[in-house]
């Protein structure tokens, strides 16, 4: 009977080093609330980019999603990125379900600030 033999060349590690074409993510913001943690990101949907919150229970259960600037939509992910990170900066609080919560009568968007000052 003849036996089969492996060679140990084709065991030996490869000595070229290994490159991967990994995915890059926007560093995402992160808030700490009481019994949630709140993280900025970006998705895409279609061509287009939407903000949104994602809130992660303390407990360790499923996360839940929230769009933000539902109104508008972002032709790169580091603006819509940066829009998130800047929604998560007005959250003020977060309810028993981890959503959000944002002061009365915020919408984020700076020109609507532009307008009134304009009234004024």
């Amino acid at each position: 009977m003849r036996r089969h033999t492996v060679s140990p060349r084709i065991n030996a590690p490869s000595k070229t080093p290994l490159r991967l074409a990994l995915p890059t993510y926007p560093d995402m913001a992160e808030r700490e609330f009481i019994n949630f943690t709140l993280r900025s990101a970006a998705t895409r949907e279609g061509s287009r980019y939407t903000a949104l919150i994602s809130s992660h229970p303390a407990d360790g259960s499923y996360p839940s999603y929230f769009a933000v600037y539902e109104n508008r939509s972002f032709r790169d992910e580091a603006s819509a990125a940066a829009a998130a990170e800047k929604a998560l900066g007005l959250v003020i609080g977060v309810e028993d379900d981890g959503a959000p919560v944002f002061a009365e009568g915020e919408t984020g968007f700076d020109d609507d600030k532009a307008s009134e000052a304009e009234a004024d």
